[in-house]
């Protein structure tokens, strides 16, 4: 059950289920959400897309951020403290096959902090919570190991090497109804057309510029799929460098913070218009002088 924040009407954050829960599930567990649905207590089963946007009063009998700060010790790697915080929640990610759904720590973490998890949330409308217990029964070895179960009778002969992967899933599908563009929102102009999103660059330090100059002119990377490789970048029309361009130089030199730092020229579009499966309005949706896009660094 993927879990994100949520903003009310006065500015305060609380955790909840996320609004497109019930749809996402549907879509990549079909077969398994009858089960999902027969499991919920009392006169909530059957009625799972209730649970979405649901309110998480309690985890385990205690305070949510509790146990997002746990999480906190077993995930990420050498992020700040909020990012690590991040990766209990929902997220999405714009991959080559289009936007996927990350469903957080808290929805599918490899090691699990307990066996089962307990709920006390507030569905939407009501006034009186309610109670959902979760159990994680596959055990660590059976969840991860990459080839066929092995018999407990030739596992327990000698020891054996077991391939694990941790792996949580990366490509769950977000629905298509789910999708929606920066030009969706703020209509065709010249500043959403064609690079819609903010402008981008990448750092060009040393070991980028070496790198770079290496598969440019040593043919470094004859599968064309190392980051540094121009042709895998476009540039501020939307267009892919050549190969044989050295798309780092010059490098744009910079202070920040009272360091020396350096930045590539502007490069293209990030999520393009073709990535999206529907097409953009001709008009703006809402005026984007009272449209606010906030990340949560993820």
């Amino acid at each position: 059950m993927p879990l994100t924040l949520l903003t009310d009407s006065d500015g305060v954050q609380s955790i909840h289920v996320t609004p497109e829960a019930f749809e996402v599930a549907s879509a990549e567990f079909a077969n398994e959400i009858q089960f999902w649905q027969n499991a919920l207590p009392g006169p909530m089963k059957g009625q799972l897309t209730s649970v979405s946007r649901a309110k998480v009063l309690l985890i385990n009998g205690q305070n949510p951020f509790i146990m997002v700060d746990a999480n906190v010790q077993i995930t990420g790697g050498f992020q700040g403290f909020g990012m690590h915080q991040n990766f209990f929640f929902a997220s999405y990610n714009l991959a080559s096959t289009g936007w996927t759904h990350i469903m957080g720590d808290f929805a599918q973490q490899s090691l699990f902090l307990n066996n089962s998890v307990t709920l006390t949330i507030l569905q939407n409308g009501h006034t009186s919570p309610e109670v959902i217990t979760q159990h994680n029964n596959q055990t660590p070895l059976i969840k991860f190991q990459q080839q066929p179960p092995i018999p407990a009778q030739v596992a327990c002969k000698q020891p054996l090497d077991v391939m694990l992967n941790t792996s949580p899933p990366s490509d769950i599908v977000l629905p298509p109804s789910l999708q929606l563009a920066l030009p969706a929102i703020v209509g065709p102009k010249p500043t959403t057309i064609p690079q819609a999103g903010l402008d981008t660059k990448v750092r060009d330090g040393p070991l980028a510029q070496l790198t770079t100059d290496w598969i440019v002119n040593n043919d470094a990377d004859p599968l064309d799929i190392l980051l540094y490789n121009p042709i895998n970048w476009p540039n501020a029309s939307n267009v892919f460098f050549a190969l044989a361009t050295n798309w780092l130089q010059p490098p744009i030199l910079m202070t920040i913070n009272d360091h020396a730092d350096a930045f590539t020229q502007r490069v293209g579009e990030e999520c393009p218009l073709d990535g999206f499966p529907v097409t953009p309005p001709a008009n703006a949706l809402f005026d984007i002088e009272k449209v606010a896009i906030v990340s949560n660094g993820r």
